[in-house]
């Protein structure tokens, strides 16, 4: 059974959330279009890194913020976690 499925921008495949597509799109619009349907958490440890929606099961993350180097405009990865992965992280 698979807990958690991660894809990275560098695996030449493109994720979309809804018609969204997450590597090509500013990383603050992402987010802020996923909160439409659910809220990230703001005290994740590695927030504002990574954005997890736990009532998605659904993760963001960036290695770098976007002051610190143009690489952290765009998301790096994105992540789906099987039902109640989130809940169980704590």
């Amino acid at each position: 059974m698979v807990e958690y499925i991660e894809l990275s921008r560098d695996s030449g495949f493109r994720a979309h959330y809804r018609e969204l597509d997450v590597f090509a799109t500013p990383a603050d619009d992402v987010a802020a279009y996923i909160a439409r349907d659910a809220a990230f958490d703001e005290t994740a440890r590695e927030f504002p890194y990574s954005y997890i929606f736990p009532g998605l099961q659904l993760s963001l993350w960036r290695r770098v913020l976007p002051e610190d180097d143009e690489a952290g405009r765009n998301f790096s990865t994105i992540g789906i976690g099987r039902k109640g992965y989130y809940d169980e992280m704590g």
